[in-house]
């Protein structure tokens, strides 16, 4: 019988022999899984545990040295990032756990990623099948990304890593770390002690603050590092979401890290931030702080109450209104908040800003002459009936637009065309 067992030294010679050793073999994939991790060398252990959690939960895949580095990112107490941890090579990589991890080479020289070989395997690590003997190895959604986070800021925190002149090149986890950390902090737990400890150590050195901003600008879609000086820990708190890290820092007495009113960053200031994301705890605590609900700032939106209707967050907007937001305001591209809502199909923030008072023929300072002609220009039926439901002038002019009719009848936007005409629209331009 020929053998079809070639990782075997000895082929079997017999069929008792051959019978022997189908007993021997796994009955299922569990029990396969169980005994790779069961035979993984003990000096290994303090590597897989993390490589298996980095590589199920990455944000995207990682590159060898990236792997390596944060594999060496020791989390007991003090956390610190111990180079003498580093796996040396891409073998070495390979021989703490070669069942369970697949290494891809990749185009043009750059860095080979690795990856779980098998979806299966983070299925058997999250299942809570473990035997007692390797639970050690399990892996649990939350509790994995908020160590991941930890990871990375530890990694940001790096004394080293602050005086460096091209830290991206030099420190091969510094890109994915400051790109990705509140992500996996976000999907773990937010309010995880150790971790924002971390965070208020990032956000009161100014030195590791501005490098991470540097490395990776979150208030910027390429990354670019912001022009001009650098935004307050409290704007970036605001954009994030961290409720409880800005009680602490607005307690903070470290420069002036705790004024709500301070300007900059894309969205002018932390109110418009918070309202842009969403954040209503923050944009409240804000408020109680005494951020001013009407500053105007940001070089696209005219105010806090704007950037909400133009995100549709509903609640935030009557979060403002209700502490003292001009619904009539001007400023920024569209001009007011009701026309942001138009011309963004926010029926609801639409709606809500009619009931505390918005003008609904208010002429906009910004690219739009009225709301009824935003909301004619981007197809917005519903909203365009509902205006004029609330006195909206059908004939109005301004803009870029000329009249609403104009800009559905240049968009082809034919409902709306038909409403608009039902409604006594004129087909000829006023002169």
């Amino acid at each position: 019988m020929e053998c079809q067992f070639k990782a075997l030294e000895n082929c079997p010679q017999s069929d008792d022999e051959l019978d022997e050793l189908l007993d021997s073999l796994p009955d299922s994939l569990d029990e396969t899984y169980e005994r790779i991790l069961l035979n993984i060398n003990p000096r290994s252990v303090k590597y897989v545990q993390p490589m298996l959690t980095l590589l199920c939960y990455a944000k995207r895949p990682l590159t060898v040295p990236e792997l390596r580095d944060a594999i060496a990112v020791d989390l007991s107490e003090p956390p610190q990032f111990k180079p003498g941890r580093r796996l040396k090579t891409v073998d070495a990589i390979r021989r703490i756990c070669p069942e369970f991890i697949e290494v891809d080479e990749q185009p043009d020289g750059e860095p080979p990623t690795v990856r779980i070989a098998h979806f299966s395997v983070q299925e058997y690590l999250e299942s809570g099948r473990l035997s007692s003997e390797i639970a050690k190895f399990s892996v649990q959604t939350q509790d994995a990304h908020t160590q991941i986070a930890s990871i990375c800021l530890t990694y940001l925190l790096k004394p080293e890593l602050h005086k460096s002149i091209n830290p991206k090149e030099e420190y091969p986890l510094a890109l994915y770390a400051a790109r990705t950390w509140h992500e996996h902090l976000f999907d773990g737990y937010k309010t995880d002690n150790f971790a924002e400890c971390q965070i208020m150590c990032l956000f009161q050195n100014t030195k590791a603050f501005e490098s991470w901003v540097t490395i990776w600008n979150i208030d910027d879609g390429d990354g670019k590092k912001p022009i001009g000086e650098i935004p307050s820990p409290i704007y970036y708190t605001s954009l994030i979401g961290l409720d409880s890290v800005l009680t602490k820092l607005l307690h903070s007495r470290v420069g002036n890290i705790s004024d709500v009113n301070a300007q900059g960053g894309y969205y002018g200031n932390a109110l418009q931030a918070a309202s842009a994301e969403g954040h209503e705890a923050v944009a409240r605590l804000l408020l109680e702080k005494g951020a001013n609900v009407n500053a105007q700032g940001g070089g696209f939106f005219g105010n806090a109450l704007q950037v909400a209707s133009w995100a549709g967050h509903e609640a935030i907007a009557q979060l403002l209104l209700e502490k003292g937001a001009d619904v009539n305001a001007q400023g920024g591209y569209y001009g007011n908040s009701l026309q942001v809502a138009s011309a963004e199909g926010h029926e609801a923030v639409a709606r809500l800003l009619l009931e505390k008072g918005a003008n609904v023929n208010a002429q906009g300072s910004g690219i739009f002459g009225s709301a009824l002609q935003a909301a004619s220009w981007a197809g917005y039926e519903a909203i365009a009936r509902l205006l004029l439901e609330k006195g909206a002038d059908v004939n109005a002019q301004g803009g870029g637009g000329g009249s609403a009719l104009q800009a559905a009848s240049f968009r082809g936007h034919e409902a709306i065309v038909r409403l608009l005409l039902e409604k006594g629209a004129e087909t000829k331009s006023r002169k």
